[in-house]
């Protein structure tokens, strides 16, 4: 309930206010009031703002206050919906621990970053479907993992310091022969050289025919985990095209989240191109949000690019930073 006072000759802003106050608990929803009156109504002010009732002094801001306690409400119903439309179901058993085993053997190497191959890794744990990959540490190795995956492949440098490989011409793609894969892993050997080059990981060279969105998540000090979702790929920082949303989701959250971007008019179909896989890939938020719960010690967690297809979502590069200190807590706790 909105109460605006404007200033009459013969209204009295005080007495209102007090009968106002007595009455505005009463009927069991929000009040908020705007006095209008510059310091003539201060008093009256004063006395709802003790009673506990939001009083300002223009109206508009009133309004513009009413509208963000709606969006809380709505927030805070869709976070305390019927457990029956928890999704929690769409993620692996045993996910958690797979994922801390992981990650565990990041920090006792003394490392915040995990590798490419570790962060996708950490992803399929919880049923994220990555793209076929390998780490190989000689050039035999990547072209034997090269054969065994299938031509044609994508290279990239395999590094525990290095996060943005392309800048360093680190991802060489659709190579055809066990030759140029040999190539490759020498030229990057010699051009970057240790302790940045580790080996290479050796992927499946997909068809990147579909759309390339990001999640992402930061953890708020004070909020937790917040999880973004929006248009992708090396232009992701030019378009700022993002929807935020509060883990754990279920289906009905993530599809909302989707539909809150602008990508979605190219994902559910646009001029005669046909719709992704929106419910796969409302599924992955899913996933990807339970995750991004569960593990308290991921500081920051990027998939980017990942691939919307019509038939698939396929993560094609992942980045996880943890938390030292969250991770010692979790080792204590665990002693």
């Amino acid at each position: 309930m909105l109460v605006i006072l404007t200033p009459q000759g013969v209204t009295d802003a005080t007495a209102t206010a007090k009968h106002l106050a007595e009455y505005a608990t009463s009927t069991g929803k929000p009040v908020i009031a705007s006095w209008v009156g510059g310091k003539d109504v201060q008093e009256g002010r004063n006395v709802l703002r003790q009673a506990g009732i939001p009083c300002f002094e223009y109206p508009d801001l009133a309004v513009r206050m009413w509208n963000y306690l709606v969006k809380y409400g709505r927030t805070i119903a869709d976070l305390t919906k019927n457990e029956t439309l928890s999704s929690k179901d769409l993620v692996p058993a045993g996910a958690k621990d797979a994922a801390m085993a992981i990650m565990k053997e990041a920090y006792d190497a003394k490392r915040s970053y995990l590798t490419e191959y570790e962060s996708k890794k950490v992803l399929e744990a919880y049923g994220i479907k990555i793209c076929a990959t390998e780490v190989a540490f000689t050039p035999e190795e990547a072209a034997q993992k090269a054969k065994e995956i299938g031509f044609p492949v994508v290279v990239k440098i395999h590094s525990e310091t290095i996060t943005h490989k392309s800048d360093v011409g680190g991802v060489k793609v659709n190579l055809k022969t066990e030759e140029e894969v040999i190539a490759v892993y020498k030229d990057m050997e010699q051009r970057i050289g240790r302790p940045g080059f580790l080996g290479v990981t050796v992927q499946a060279m997909i068809d990147l025919k579909g759309s390339e969105v990001i999640i992402g998540m930061n953890r708020d000090p004070q909020y937790g985990p917040v999880l973004v979702f929006g248009a992708g790929g090396v232009l992701v920082e030019i378009f700022k095209d993002s929807a935020l949303a509060i883990p754990p989701l279920n289906l009905e959250e993530a599809k909302a989240t989707i539909e809150k971007t602008k990508i979605y008019k190219a994902l559910k179909g646009f001029r005669g191109e046909p719709a992704v896989d929106l419910q796969g890939l409302a599924e992955t938020l899913v996933k990807f949000s339970y995750l991004i719960s569960d593990l308290k010690i991921v500081k920051e967690l990027d998939i980017n690019p990942l691939l919307a297809k019509t038939d698939a979502v396929i993560a094609l590069d992942a980045r996880v930073i943890i938390s030292f200190d969250e991770m010692q807590g979790a080792m204590c706790y665990e002693e």
